[in-house]
């Protein structure tokens, strides 16, 4: 039996969750929120000097706040102090709510139990930190939270290998070299394909985006990127950027994906709904019925099609546009909510009410729906 410690990115991969120490009261708890959101411009701005003090300053308040603990690393190893800045970020890991990185304890116990059982050993975490920049594992490494990169991979089959030997469970034929190591190594980079490294790193992006982490998920998506752009690629990148409301940036990507695949009814659908964020409806709208003329059952393209049609005050259509929408799906609560908002633009607020309870129905929570509805409702007998 051989054991291995869990090694894990805490260089460039922040806490998953974060929740204030135990017994401080609100006010103290808004205050290191404050401190906080002064740490991240400080740190945007690359005033470590200045993210250090706010954060030594936050910590002495809440030691156990594992985002604070996370700025405190990157403004030490700003800094340039990185033993120091490694301790900051293992605390960070180990203080993290929702640990999905294996803490410190648990590498402790798998050293003892292997030296315990006499069983074989190879210290993977120790050996990350010997290969990464200042001793603290990251992007280098891994890939993500956990998942080692293909050189890791590699590094850690050639240590279990040297334990096989020295537990006498195999033994190296007489060819066996360095020569043979790098002529392998070669061969396996050279059997991975550019284009299934890009897609499997866009939707690695595409997971982290939908875990909240918005940081960590741009990274990945412009690697991926950078080694293939493609449709996946870009569509991935346009996820990510869209979900921060970063549409002035999506707009390129979505203009490339649009030139390189305009056959595609999503990619000219994308393209036209960051249009349409970006103000630019006239343009949208052609690339919205570029879309539909591709594909004609795509499901919501009545919908991005009413909001265009009613940014450019065609209400007419827009309100034919949002019917065929509910026609296609009749859960769609934007559709309902939008065209409850023509109707009582004309002054038929019982009609917009029972729009604005449709919407409601399949989506109890919508906020726009529940404000119009009471809007609509006090305007009715008037």
């Amino acid at each position: 039996l051989v054991f291995v410690t869990p090694a894990s990115n805490i260089r460039d991969f922040s806490p998953f969750k974060s929740e204030p120490g135990p017994g401080l009261d609100d006010e103290v708890v808004r205050r290191i929120d404050r401190l906080k959101s002064s740490i991240a411009a400080r740190l945007e701005g690359r005033d470590y000097e200045q993210a250090r003090a706010l954060a030594d300053q936050a910590v002495a308040m809440d030691p156990q706040d594992a985002g604070l603990l996370f700025q405190r690393g990157r403004a030490l190893l700003g800094l340039g102090e990185s033993t120091t800045a490694r301790g900051a970020f293992v605390a960070a890991r180990d203080e993290d709510v929702a640990p999905l990185r294996a803490l410190s304890s648990i590498t402790r116990t798998v050293t003892e139990v292997a030296s315990e059982s006499s069983a074989g050993l190879v210290d993977f975490e120790a050996m990350m930190e010997d290969v990464a920049s200042d001793g603290i594992p990251g992007d280098g490494e891994f890939l993500d939270h956990v998942h080692p990169s293909i050189e890791a991979h590699r590094v850690l089959a050639l240590a279990l290998l040297d334990q096989m030997v020295a537990m006498s469970l195999a033994s190296p034929g007489s060819g066996w070299s360095e020569a043979v190591v790098s002529d392998i190594t070669e061969r396996v980079n050279g059997s991975v394909d550019e284009a299934d490294r890009a897609w499997a790193l866009g939707t690695v992006a595409r997971v982290l985006s939908w875990a909240g982490k918005q940081e960590e998920a741009l990274g990945l998506a412009k690697r991926a990127i950078e080694m293939n752009s493609d449709y996946h690629t870009l569509n991935q990148m346009l996820t990510v950027l869209v979900r921060n409301e970063r549409n002035e940036e999506a707009l390129d990507y979505a203009r490339q994906a649009a030139r390189l695949m305009p056959d595609i009814a999503e990619v000219r659908k994308m393209n036209g709904v960051i249009l349409s964020e970006n103000g630019r409806s006239a343009e949208a709208l052609e690339e919205l019925q570029a879309a539909y003329r591709l594909d004609p059952g795509a499901t919501d393209i009545h919908y991005h099609l009413g909001v265009v049609l009613s940014d450019l005050g065609r209400v007419v259509e827009a309100e034919q546009a949002y019917r065929r929408a509910v026609q296609v799906d009749p859960a769609n609560a934007d559709a309902l909510n939008n065209l409850g908002i023509l109707h009582a633009m004309r002054g038929d607020y019982v009609g917009a009410a029972e729009l604005f309870e449709r919407a409601l129905r399949v989506a109890p929570d919508h906020p726009d729906a529940t404000r119009n509805l009471e809007r609509a409702r006090g305007l009715v007998g008037r």
